[in-house]
C-alpha cells in the first residue's frame, strides 16, 4: 500500500439548499457505502433487526439485507447508480434483486434507490411482484436523511454538515498515518539520524508495514485483547507500537468496519481512557459500536497508582466495546511487569542488530561485525535504540565505543551541537524529568516567562497536553549529566533522598565520564562516603567491563597520583572488605606504587617489603613488573582510557576482578559458630572419619579426637592446620574448636547442622534413580526449612561483618526479616527422583523474626503463586522500591551434599555484588581447592 499524503477538499454547510438530493444523486462513492446508508435509513424508518449481508463483497444470497417490521421478514435491495438512469434499468434491477425473496425465505420486499421515481413508476414496480413491497426513492430517502436526528448520518455518509476544518473518516486514517510517520522520524532524528534520513526510513515502514513488523504473537487479537509491553529504555517498544498502530491504521482504510486505530500518550488518558479514546476517534468512527484499536505508550511517565487505575480501565474497555483491543507500552513499572497481561518486549535477534547498526551508519550494504564490538557493547545491541547509536557512532567518529555509556555521551552532544539557545531551561526541565521518571513536565516549571517554542524547534522537546517532555530519556539525562557537572544541583541533595537516586545513576555516570579529574572525585566522593553500594553502581553504569584504550598515557607521577587516589578511595569505603580486595597494609592504606609509564601501558606494582618506601615512586629502570622479585605482591599492567575518569575504572576493574576470585574461594572468613562455620567443620569431620554426609547425623567426638590428635597444640594456635580430602582442602582449626566446646559440656558427639536422609532406598535399584529415594516427606521438608533458615542466619553474618557499607544496595539484606516461602517437589515418581525447591521471599516488617515456610507437592512450581511478591517487595521496602528485581521461581536445594548452606549464601551474594557491577555471575562457582577460612 502506497503511502499518499493528499487531501479532499470538503463541502460546508452554507452551500446548495438541497444538498442531500444532489449528493445521492451524483452518487461516487461505494456499494458497501450505499448498503450501510440504506441500513441507516431503515433502521430510522420502524425497520428492526437490519442485519447487512455483506457490504463490502461476498456471497450475500440475493439480499442487501434482511429486517423485520410489521411481523414480516422483509429483503433490503440497494440500486445507488451515479447519476439518473433510464427506468428500463432500475426496473431490471428491481425484478433480479426482489428473487431474493424467496431465496431467503422473506415475505416482503423493500427497495431503497437513488433514482427519481415518479408516481407511475412507482405503481409499475409495485404491481410487477407479488408481495409486500415498501420503495424508498430518492425523494423519500432525502426527506428522510434531511430530518435534524439524522444529522450524524449526513455528515458520515454525505459529508454535509461537517464544520470547517473537520475531516470525513478517510481524510482523518490519512491525517493518523501521517502523524505516526512523523513521530517515528522524530524519534529516530532524535537518536541522531539526519533528518531526511529518519524520514526516508519511516516513510518506507509505513508504506510497507511487513517490513520489520513485530511478530503477531506479541500484539493485541481477538483472543488477548489487551497486551501490555515492558521493556528498559531503548529497546523499541514505542516505535513497535508505532509499526502495530499503522497496520491497524491500513485495516481501517480498507475495512469502514475495522476498529477505529487510536494512539494515545498515558498523559492524555488521565483521568478517563474511554473519554481519551472517544475524542481521538471522532472522526473516523463510532468506537462504541465498531470498537477501537487503541495504543497508549508511556505508560512508566504517568506513575504507579495512575499506571494501575489505567490498566484497570483497559480491562474493562476491551470488555465493553465490541471487538476492541489495547497495546500498553511502558518500561518496567511492576504493576504492569507483573500483569497476566503482560508480554516481555523481545531483543532484536542477531540479523536485526546487523541492520540497526547499518541503519546508524548509513549504509546498507556495509559489512558489520558484531563480535568486533567490546562487551558491554554488544550486550546493548539488542535495544535498537543502542544498535542505532553503534552505528552513528561508526559514522562519526569511526572505530568502536568502549562502553555504553560513551554512545549516551554522544547522544547528548550530537544533540547540542550548534544549539543556539539559553540551555539553562532544558537542564531545569530535564532536572524535573528525571524525578518524573521522563513524564512530561508544566512549561511553566521552567521556562521563567521563556517561549516554548524556541526549545520545541530543537526537536528534543515535544508537547504533551499543556506539558513539554524529552523526546528521547536519554537527552534529559545528558542535560540531568550537565546540571551535575555544573554545580545546579549537587550530590549531597541526591543522597537526600535515597528513595530517588536509582533515577540519577545515568546522568552521574555520564558527569564521571564526561567531566574532569577534579569533577569525578567530587560526585564519587560523596556517594563513596554516604552509599558506597549506589556508587559502586554509578561506576558499573560508568564503565562496564569495558576495556581501557584510546589514550597515551601520562607521565608515571600524574598516573600514579590519579590510580592511587581513586584506589584508595574505594578501599575507605568498602572499609572490612577492603583487605580482600585492595592492596592496603593493616591499617587500611593502599601499599607504595611503583609506577612506570610506557607508550601505550601504565605498569602499577605494590611494594609490602620492609623497606620505607614513599606512596609512589618510578619503577626502576629494567625491572620485569611481572617478575618483580622480593617484596613485591602484585603488578598490574593496563591501558589508559579517554577522559579523566580512567583512573576510577583502573581502580573499580581491580576490586572487582579481586572480589571475583574472594567470592569463587569463598575467602571471607566465617564465624566457627556460625551456620557457615559449623557447615564446614561438619564437612570436614565427615572426610576425616570417611563416612557421607547424606546418612550420617552424629560422629563420635572420640573418633575425631584420635584422627587430630597427632597434630601439636601451638600448631592449632598460630595459623591453618590444613587437611585435603581429594579436591576439597580444610582447615581444621574450626572442627577442633568445635570439638574442644562440645567435649567441655560433657557431650559425645558432634551433630550435623542439617539433619541427614532418614531411610535407605528399596533393594530393587532404584537407589541410581535419585537422592530423594532417601528422605521421607517430612524429612525433605525439615532439611529444606534447616538449609534456608541457616541461609538467612549465615548471609547475615557474613555481609554485616566484612560489606556493612554496602548493606543499603544489597538486596537479601534490604528485604531482611523476611520470610522465605517454598514449595518442594520431590522430582519423578515415587519419591525416587532428584528433589528441587521453587518459592518466593516476601519483606517483613522491621523487628520481625526471619520465617521460613515449605510446602510439599509433586507438580511444577505454579508462578502465579509468587507473581505479587514483587509488589509486596516493593510496598514493604518504599526506599529501595526502584532498584530491586523481585525475582521468583527456582531455589538451590543441594541436599545431601557437604555445603549447602554455603551453596544458598554465596548465590546471593553474588547476586547482590553482581547488580552493583562488583561480581561475575560465575562468582558462586567454588574452586576445587578453597578453603573456608575461621575468623578466630
Amino acid at each position: 500500500m502506497t503511502v499518499c499524503f493528499c487531501h479532499t477538499p470538503h463541502v460546508d454547510d452554507d452551500g446548495r439548499w438541497d444538498e442531500t438530493w444532489h449528493r445521492l444523486l451524483e452518487w461516487t462513492d461505494s456499494r458497501g457505502k450505499s448498503e450501510r446508508l440504506a441500513a441507516q435509513v431503515l433502521s430510522d424508518q420502524g425497520f428492526t433487526d437490519v442485519d447487512p449481508r455483506h457490504p463490502l463483497g461476498g456471497r450475500d444470497r440475493t439480499a442487501d439485507a434482511l429486517a423485520r417490521r410489521d411481523g414480516k421478514l422483509w429483503v433490503m435491495a440497494v440500486y445507488f447508480a451515479r447519476g439518473q438512469q433510464d427506468f428500463s434499468e432500475v426496473k431490471k434491477k428491481f425484478l433480479a434483486d426482489h428473487k431474493g425473496v424467496a431465496a431467503n425465505q422473506a415475505e416482503a420486499f423493500v427497495f431503497v434507490t437513488n433514482q427519481e421515481l415518479r408516481v407511475a413508476q412507482r405503481e409499475d414496480l409495485q404491481k410487477s411482484v407479488q408481495c409486500p413491497v415498501e420503495l424508498f426513492h430518492l425523494e423519500r430517502v432525502v426527506a428522510v436523511l434531511d430530518q435534524p436526528r439524522m444529522e450524524a448520518v449526513r455528515r458520515q455518509f454525505l459529508r454535509i454538515g461537517l464544520p470547517k476544518g473537520v475531516l470525513d473518516r478517510s481524510e482523518r486514517i490519512e491525517e493518523l498515518r501521517r502523524a505516526s510517520v512523523a513521530r517515528c522520524a522524530a524519534r529516530w532524528a532524535a537518536v541522531g539520524l539526519p533528518p531526511n534520513e529518519a524520514l526516508a526510513l519511516a516513510l518506507a515502514l509505513a508504506e510497507d508495514t511487513s517490513v520489520g513488523a513485530v511478530d503477531p504473537s506479541l500484539c493485541p487479537c481477538s483472543e488477548k485483547r489487551l497486551v501490555v509491553w515492558t521493556a528498559p529504555m531503548g529497546s523499541g517498544k514505542s516505535i513497535a507500537s508505532e509499526r502495530h498502530h499503522q497496520i491497524c491504521l491500513e485495516a481501517a482504510a480498507d475495512d469502514g468496519d475495522a476498529p477505529v486505530p487510536v494512539f494515545l500518550r498515558a498523559s492524555e488518558c488521565i483521568p478517563t481512557l474511554a473519554a481519551a479514546v472517544e475524542t481521538a476517534a471522532q472522526e473516523v468512527g463510532p468506537v462504541r459500536t465498531v470498537g477501537a484499536a487503541v495504543v497508549v505508550d508511556g505508560m512508566d511517565e504517568v506513575g504507579y497508582q495512575v499506571a494501575e487505575e489505567l490498566l484497570t480501565q483497559a480491562r474493562v474497555l476491551v470488555g465493553t466495546w465490541p471487538a476492541s483491543t489495547v497495546l500498553l507500552t511502558s518500561r518496567g513499572v511492576p504493576v504492569l511487569s507483573e500483569a497476566p497481561e503482560n508480554k516481555a518486549f523481545p531483543p532484536l535477534e542477531e540479523a536485526e542488530q546487523r541492520d540497526c547498526v547499518k541503519i546508524g551508519l548509513g549504509d546498507r550494504s556495509a559489512d558489520v561485525r558484531l563480535h568486533s564490538l567490546p562487551v558491554p557493547v554488544r550486550a546493548t545491541l539488542g535495544q535498537p535504540f543502542f544498535a542505532l547509536l553503534v552505528g552513528l557512532w561508526m559514522r562519526d567518529r569511526g572505530g568502536v565505543p568502549r562502553a555504553p555509556i560513551d554512545l549516551l555521551a554522544m547522544l547528548g552532544e550530537r544533540a547540542t551541537r550548534g544549539l543556539k539557545l539559553d540551555q539553562s531551561h532544558l537542564r531545569a526541565l530535564a532536572v524535573r524529568a528525571v524525578a518524573r521518571e521522563f513524564g512530561p513536565v508544566a512549561a511553566g516549571d521552567v521556562l521563567q516567562g521563556a517561549r516554548a517554542d524556541d526549545l520545541l524547534a530543537t526537536g528534543m522537546l515535544e508537547r504533551r497536553g499543556g506539558s513539554l517532555a524529552f523526546v528521547l530519556p536519554a537527552v534529559a539525562q545528558w542535560f540531568a549529566a550537565q546540571v551535575l557537572l555544573l554545580a545546579e544541583v549537587s550530590v549531597e541533595q541526591l543522597l537526600a533522598a535515597p528513595e530517588d537516586l536509582e533515577l540519577w545513576r545515568y546522568p552521574l555516570a555520564l558527569a564521571i565520564s564526561l567531566g574532569s579529574a577534579e569533577q569525578a572525585r567530587s560526585l564519587l566522593g560523596p556517594m563513596l562516603a554516604s552509599d558506597t553500594g549506589f556508587a559502586m553502581r554509578v561506576l558499573d553504569t560508568t564503565f562496564g567491563h569495558a576495556v581501557l584504550g584510546g589514550a597515551t598515557p601520562p607521565p608515571w607521577r600524574e598516573g600514579g597520583t590519579l590510580a592511587r587516589e581513586a584506589l584508595q578511595a574505594l578501599a575507605d569505603a568498602l572499609g572490612p572488605l577492603a583487605p580482600f580486595v585492595c592492596k592496603v597494609d593493616a591499617a587500611g592504606h593502599v601499599l607504595p606504587m611503583a609506577v612506570s609509564s610506557g607508550e601505550h601501558h601504565l605498569h602499577v606494582s605494590f611494594w609490602k617489603g620492609t623497606a620505607r618506601r614513599p606512596d609512589i615512586f618510578p619503577m626502576t629502570a629494567g625491572m620485569d613488573p611481572w617478575r618483580p622479585g622480593s617484596g613485591w605482591v602484585a603488578s598490574r599492567s593496563s591501558q589508559v582510557g579517554p577522559g579523566s575518569a580512567w583512573a576510577w575504572h583502573w581502580a573499580s576493574q581491580g576490586v572487582h576482578t579481586a572480589l571475583d576470585r574472594a567470592l569463587q574461594h569463598r575467602a571471607l572468613p566465617v564465624s566457627v559458630q556460625g551456620p557457615l562455620g559449623r557447615e564446614a567443620a561438619w564437612a570436614a569431620a565427615c572426610d576425616l572419619v570417611g563416612v557421607g554426609p547424606l546418612l550420617t547425623g552424629e560422629i563420635e567426638l572420640s573418633r575425631l579426637v584420635g584422627v587430630m590428635g597427632g597434630v601439636p597444640e601451638e600448631e592449632w594456635k598460630e595459623g591453618p592446620v590444613l587437611y585435603r580430602k581429594g579436591r576439597t582442602t580444610y582447615d581444621l582449626r574450626g572442627l577442633h574448636l568445635l570439638v574442644g566446646e562440645a567435649r567441655a559440656r560433657g557431650e559425645s558427639h558432634l551433630v550435623a547442622p542439617i539433619p541427614p536422609a532418614d531411610k535407605l532406598p528399596a533393594p530393587d535399584g532404584r537407589l541410581a534413580a535419585g537422592v530423594g529415594a532417601f528422605y521421607t516427606d517430612d524429612r525433605l521438608m525439615l532439611v529444606a526449612k534447616a538449609i534456608y533458615g541457616a541461609a538467612i542466619i549465615g548471609y547475615r553474618e557474613l555481609v554485616e561483618r566484612w560489606m556493612p557499607r554496602l548493606l543499603p544496595q544489597l538486596e537479601h539484606h534490604v528485604l531482611m526479616p523476611m520470610r522465605i516461602v517454598g514449595v518442594v517437589n520431590r522430582g519423578g515418581g515415587h519419591g525416587i527422583g532428584i528433589p528441587s525447591l521453587a518459592g518466593y521471599v516476601e519483606a517483613l516488617p522491621p523487628g520481625v523474626e526471619d520465617e521460613v515456610v515449605m510446602d510439599l507437592s509433586d507438580q511444577p512450581y505454579d508462578f502465579s503463586a509468587g507473581d505479587s511478591s514483587y509488589a509486596r517487595q516493593r510496598a514493604a521496602r518504599p526506599s529501595a522500591s526502584r532498584w530491586i528485581t523481585g525475582t521468583h521461581g527456582g531455589m538451590l536445594f543441594e541436599i545431601g551434599r557437604p555445603f549447602p548452606v554455603s551453596e544458598v549464601v554465596y548465590r546471593w551474594l553474588v547476586a547482590d555484588l553482581e547488580r552493583l557491577g562488583m561480581a561475575s555471575p560465575a562468582s558462586h562457582t567454588r574452586s576445587g581447592d578453597a578453603i573456608v577460612p575461621f575468623d578466630v
